[in-house]
Parts: structure tokens; C-alpha cells; sequence
């Protein structure tokens, strides 16, 4: 993605599947992810301890 198509997106960075994956798990546990058919869109399914 270049920098004009990331700031019309207010973007200011890009993380692979991996790396974010990496940051949202901090106080979660991971049950399920799946990546959409265009490769490019991730959705996690997490759980979380509301104690």
C-alpha cells in the first residue's frame, strides 16, 4: 500500500496478520482467526477473563 492510499485511509501503519495478532493477544486468548477470501482481511475471535 502506498503512503497517499494509507493517509486517504488515516492509516499510519500497516502490521502483518502475524504482528497485530502479536499486539491484540495482551490479555486475550485467542479462540479462532480467519483470513477473508481477498487474502488482505483478518477476523479474530477472542475471549477474554471479565473477572
Amino acid at each position: 500500500m502506498s503512503a497517499d492510499e494509507m493517509a486517504k485511509l488515516n492509516w499510519t501503519i500497516v502490521l502483518s496478520k502475524g504482528a497485530l495478532s502479536e499486539l491484540i493477544k495482551a490479555g486475550f486468548a485467542v479462540i479462532e482467526d480467519r483470513t477473508a477470501a481477498n487474502g488482505q482481511t483478518v477476523i479474530w475471535l477472542y475471549e477474554v477473563d471479565a473477572r
